[in-house]
């Protein structure tokens, strides 16, 4: 997330960076994922038609998003049999798989995976 045009290491940015030493609980990890989720979805729902869906379908289409991500970057337990088949890009399966709600949301999810890169919070640090 740190390469777009314009951007640059500030001494704040490289503080921050070496302050996150605390270990993230898991549930801390999904709250993050899922915090980038929502960004995503608030920037890009009228690009995907998502705009007139209802709050449930709403919430159903962020939750699996969520889950696609965590399973992509293994943070917690892996998705059900729809997540962890559009993880590994077995589009037929995961076509299969996917309910109503959650056809409605392909492009989304493609979109998402694709241009939303793992926090930096995320990556394991080694000594």
């Amino acid at each position: 997330m740190d390469f777009y045009p314009g951007f640059e290491e500030t001494p704040k940015r490289k503080y921050e960076k070496r302050k996150i030493t605390e270990v993230m609980t898991t549930r801390q990890k999904q709250d993050l994922v899922r915090n980038l989720v929502v960004k995503f979805y608030r920037e890009n729902a009228d690009d995907c038609g998502l705009n007139s869906v209802l709050t449930a379908q709403r919430d159903h289409i962020i939750d699996i998003a969520t889950s696609i991500l965590c399973t992509k970057w293994k943070v917690g337990y892996e998705g059900g049999g729809f997540v962890q088949a559009f993880v590994t890009n077995d589009l037929m399966n995961a076509i299969g798989r996917a309910d109503a709600v959650t056809i409605k949301g392909f492009k989304f999810f493609g979109m998402l995976v694709y241009n939303v890169g793992k926090p930096y919070e995320l990556i394991e640090q080694t000594a």
